[in-house]
């Protein structure tokens, strides 16, 4: 039980803290991350988006990865890096099938005909 008055569930310096860590990441906390990305995403600050996703590509639950790194290309091609955000994109599709695999697959035939 947690002592009175706390939460056990991490704060934006928290968040701070589990960016700046190396290692796996609870899928609570990752979750949060990529919400928080697509919320920096959406606010116009593509880096601090990227730096969000980036944390969490390569975790062990493939939607979450995917979800990591649809965020990614969308930072990326905000900024302008659009081979890269290409690749983030085909990263996902790569995945097993999660719930960003049709995201991924019509930002990749957007580029394409851009």
């Amino acid at each position: 039980m947690d002592a009175p008055g706390t939460d056990p569930r991490p704060g934006p310096d928290d968040l701070d803290s589990a960016r700046a860590a190396q290692g796996p990441l609870v899928a609570d906390v990752a979750r949060r991350l990529i919400d928080r990305g697509q919320a920096r995403l959406d606010a116009g600050e593509p880096l601090e988006a990227l730096a969000d996703f980036g944390r969490v590509t390569g975790h062990a639950d493939a939607s979450l990865t995917a979800a990591a790194w649809l965020g990614s290309g969308d930072a990326l091609f905000r900024l302008d890096a659009e081979d890269r955000a290409m690749r983030a994109w085909e990263a996902v599709v790569q995945l097993p099938e999660t719930e960003s695999t049709y995201r991924a697959w019509r930002q990749i035939a957007g580029a394409r005909v851009r």
